[in-house]
């Protein structure tokens, strides 16, 4: 019998190999979607609708700003963050693009991509310029907390209600 100097550690367990039945389902539900959807031949790229809604939505940010007259700091922070985010995006494709995007799909899966995923981003653009105040701050929190590069910022900086009484001697 060999015997093996390696600690055993009590209560471990062994770890599937295989995904749960709901995560394979889910995962041919998702590539249907992003490959697939609505049949047809497959004549663009997932990359190229991705890239389109990065670059378009600097004007289109710049459009709502403009188009509403809405100049307050939110709406010029939103702006910035999703553009650069977007152009960032951009140079980071053009040498490195993701594999997963590069494949074919059918246009009706670049639709679906487009509205389940990517148009919220002007979804919250166009809260952000044209909707009441409310509203405006909960497209910028929306933001801040989906923003995967500004993810960090969210997290940081939460509000902080000063304590605050007033001095009546």
């Amino acid at each position: 019998m060999l015997e093996s100097n390696l600690p055993v550690t009590p209560g471990l367990q062994h770890i599937p190999t295989e995904p749960p039945a709901w995560a394979e389902s889910a995962g041919r539900v998702i590539h249907y979607l992003i490959n697939d959807f609505g049949g047809g031949r497959r004549c663009l790229k997932l990359a190229w609708v991705i890239n389109f809604q990065k670059l378009a939505t600097i004007p289109l940010l710049a459009i709502f700003i403009f188009g509403y007259q809405n100049f307050n700091v939110a709406a010029w922070v939103y702006a910035a963050m999703q553009s650069s985010y977007g152009l960032v995006w951009i140079v980071k494709d053009l040498p490195f693009p993701d594999p997963s995007f590069q494949r074919p799909a059918t246009v009706g899966a670049g639709i679906a991509s487009f509205l389940s995923v990517l148009g919220w981003y002007w979804v919250f653009g166009w809260l952000q310029s044209r909707i009441n105040p409310l509203l405006r701050g909960l497209g910028f929190a929306a933001t801040l907390r989906n923003c995967p590069s500004c993810e960090p910022i969210g997290r940081r900086h939460q509000p902080v209600i000063p304590d605050y009484r007033p001095n009546y001697d």
